[in-house]
């Protein structure tokens, strides 16, 4: 009697529920000459009552699922002016986060009309109309953004993949321009492979903890900018600081971090720097730097994004310019929104230390990644700088001439001082105040004589900048003066900005 009922199609397993109901039935047919038949009769009732109760629910929801819900929807109009009335909220309250912008004599900031080579057409700020004047404030240092080439490259990919990639680049937001690019950048670089992000800002913010975490140690340099400071925080490790460009210093603190942290089972440790120093506008001591990293067994991170592109014989950065290899250099960071123009970062590096960070660092894996056409910009852009290394020629050239009429100017250096680097190599040039200076006439003061600068420039038809920054970074912020040089600048055309520049500072700052 069993044998046919275990071999049809119903499931048969000792834990099914048709086993178990089977099992049970049949312990009652066989056994009913020793159970009472009143129970039996009370169970078979309880058994269809429990089977009409799921019966009608099973029903009940399934004509719920077919009811469509029913939207009460406002009025159009009624929509529009909720949109109208709609704030959104910060996540944060900012309002006791004040920056150095927040001054009278700061008239708001330009806007760019048209950008074309080495001139922008602005208005806003102190101007009364639109004015084309010298671009001395970007960091687009060969102007690749508005070069014919690039350009078209730009317009063909959008034509070709659209303008966006819908995705981060873990999920469905890689193709094939997002290839190509990191391939030319890790050819360029002598890199084994390269990873590209969406953000310059969040390159060096994310890799950093990516790689280091909590209970590891991190040496980094006291003048290192925002992002790279922001990276460092965000790991939670223990943070330890050098005195800037100081290698002195540097060997003793990674001393104490080697004394502390023991021989036997250590903890991983870094040295964290810029290649050039966006807050000020020198070099760091490579060769020194990597030295005291192999003596003591420290990886090095370096934040290179005011470098590539832009320093060295060919534009490979600060490594080039201390005849280093990029495999020397741990973790190697890069920024697109500098010298090629376009946006966005990178890493290079040796292929499992980028293998990593694409399955570990956040900004490359729940950001959307670049639209196709910013990398296939990129790419070019790689190329002319790997065709004609004049770019980098000119830019040395010019900016040699803009540091030699700064040295020969007649502005008081008790108030403020050039800040030098390696054979003035650095397109980003700092005049900061002195601190003593600083000390005497306090810090908003100073930043107004500086702002009154810039807008003297504008009026005169040459647009510069200063070290922006608000009063919760954790960097060391001194009121400066920033030029950034650019590559395709005539002689004529370095002289005329730089006279304007040196005039209202001497008139300022006398």
């Amino acid at each position: 009697m069993l044998f046919p009922l275990t071999s049809c199609c119903y499931d048969s397993s000792p834990l099914s529920p048709f086993f178990r109901f089977r099992t049970f039935f049949f312990f009652i047919v066989f056994q009913k000459n020793s159970i009472p038949m009143s129970f039996i009769s009370i169970l078979l009732a309880f058994l269809l009552g429990a089977g009409a109760i799921l019966f009608f629910q099973n029903n009940t929801k399934k004509a719920e699922k077919k009811k469509e819900p029913v939207v009460n929807m406002p009025s159009v109009e009624e929509q529009e002016r909720r949109l109208a009335e709609f704030r959104s909220s910060p996540f944060e309250d900012i309002k006791g986060v004040k920056s150095n912008l927040d001054l009278d004599e700061f008239k708001g900031l330009y806007e760019v009309v048209q950008r074309e080579g080495v001139y922008a057409t602005v208005k806003g700020g102190n101007l009364t109309k639109e004015s084309k004047c010298l671009d001395f404030g970007t960091y687009d240092y060969h102007s690749f953004s508005t070069e014919k080439e690039v350009v078209e490259v730009a317009r063909k990919t959008v034509m070709a993949y659209g303008v966006g990639s819908c995705g981060p680049r873990t999920f469905y937001g890689t193709v094939k321009p997002h290839v190509d690019c990191e391939k030319k950048l890790s050819t360029f670089t002598g890199a084994e492979d390269t990873a590209v992000y969406s953000f310059s800002y969040a390159t060096i913010s994310t890799l950093i903890s990516c790689f280091a975490s909590r209970g590891d140690y991190l040496v980094y340099d006291k003048g290192i900018c925002s992002p790279v400071m922001e990276g460092c925080r965000l790991c939670r490790a223990n943070m330890v600081e050098f005195k800037h460009n100081d290698i002195q210093d540097l060997e003793e603190k990674i001393k104490s971090v080697v004394a502390k942290d023991g021989y036997k089972k250590p903890h991983r440790r870094f040295v964290v720097t810029e290649g050039v120093f966006k807050n000020f506008g020198d070099i760091c001591n490579l060769s020194e730097i990597l030295r005291l990293c192999k003596q003591y067994k420290f990886r090095l991170i370096m934040d290179d994004s005011y470098g590539f592109g832009v320093v060295g014989k060919t534009g490979r950065g600060t490594p080039e310019v201390f005849g280093v290899p990029i495999k020397d250099i741990d973790v190697y960071v890069g920024s697109m929104s500098t010298s090629l123009g376009c946006v966005g970062g990178f890493c290079s590096g040796e292929s499992g230390m980028v293998d990593f960070q694409r399955l570990a660092a956040a900004a490359y894996i729940f950001s959307a990644s670049l639209p196709p056409y910013v990398t296939a910009a990129c790419t070019e852009a790689v190329k002319l700088l790997e065709k004609n290394p004049s770019y980098c020629e000119r830019i040395h050239t010019n900016t040699k001439k803009a540091r030699a009429l700064l040295r020969a100017s007649k502005f008081n250096r008790n108030k403020l001082e050039l800040v030098e680097c390696k054979d003035d190599l650095s397109p980003i040039i700092i005049l900061r105040a002195t601190e003593a200076y600083v000390k005497e006439k306090n810090a908003t003061d100073v930043e107004k004589q500086i702002q009154t600068v810039l807008n003297n420039c504008a009026l005169k038809g040459a647009l510069f900048t200063k070290h922006h920054y608000t009063n919760e970074e954790p960097t060391e912020n001194i009121p400066s003066l920033r030029v950034v040089m650019k590559s395709q600048m005539t002689e004529e055309e370095v002289k005329t900005g730089m006279e304007v520049f040196i005039k209202a500072v001497e008139e300022v700052f006398a």
